[in-house]
């Protein structure tokens, strides 16, 4: 099990005073009156950091046991600092909401998690690899590319989440620079006129466009029907691998133009 750094910090602090305790069990020694004042405050500070340290090895076991307990907490205090900046009620509510629902948990608990974060970078990429890398290969712009650049770009990614109701794609005003990958939740498409035409689900992708455009402003609006996640890959990533291999880049843009 991985200790937090607050431990070890307590523990070594503990340690560094302690040479400072000149009590000796050997001979009849005194003590002047400033000898003994020192012993004492030294025992006293020592003691305060040797059980800090075991107070933060008790709170790391909670979390790690009651992950529920702790995010509990953590609600509670958000919602307490929300609300003592006198923010609109309908916002608390969606905050409230996000910390209900089921994948905002996940992400709350992992972030505070020291044991995710202590994990070898090589496991964590395997680890997303194996959570989203069917996600890229399954566009069909990707689907016979060289495994080696589907992996790169699926590390490239990172993930986003929307709230019930939240837009994703603006109309007429330039939109997110980058693919858009569904990996759980339903979106809605509006055009111009507010027409929905279509939704999408796990696994549909939009915004592919915007890879290759400086300037791409979008001609429908994307709003998110439940809670959403989703996978972005950024433009400017993108376009940096490309640089190494240019045939791609210029045959999916074809692609994308005879489309």
């Amino acid at each position: 099990m991985i200790l937090p750094t607050s431990v070890f910090i307590a523990f070594e602090l503990a340690l560094l005073l302690k040479p400072f305790i000149i009590i000796t069990l050997k001979g009849d020694v005194g003590f002047r009156p400033l000898d003994q004042v020192l012993t004492m405050a030294s025992l006293l500070v020592c003691g305060v950091f040797f059980v800090w340290s075991l107070m933060e090895c008790y709170r790391l076991i909670q979390r790690i046991h009651n992950p529920e307990d702790e995010l509990a907490k953590q609600k509670d205090m958000m919602m307490v600092l929300l609300r003592s900046k006198h923010m609109p009620t309908i916002m608390i509510e969606k905050v409230a909401e996000y910390y209900n629902y089921k994948v905002g948990k996940a992400n709350i608990i992992n972030s505070s998690n020291d044991l995710i974060h202590s994990l070898p970078q090589p496991l964590t990429n395997e680890i997303k690899l194996v959570l989203n890398e069917r996600y890229i290969r399954r566009i069909p712009y990707f689907s016979e590319w060289h495994s080696d650049i589907v992996e790169w770009l699926t590390l490239s990614a990172h993930e986003e989440f929307f709230m019930t109701g939240d837009i994703v794609i603006n109309v007429s005003i330039s939109s997110f620079e980058g693919l858009i990958v569904v990996k759980a939740g339903l979106l809605a498409v509006y055009s111009s006129d507010n027409v929905e035409t279509e939704h999408l689900i796990d696994g549909d992708y939009f915004n592919e466009m915007s890879l290759f455009t400086d300037c791409e402003v979008s001609a429908c609006e994307v709003v998110a029907i439940t809670h959403c996640q989703v996978l972005l890959l950024e433009k400017d990533v993108f376009r940096t691998l490309m640089r190494k291999y240019p045939n791609l880049f210029y045959s999916m843009r074809a692609q994308l133009i005879r489309k």
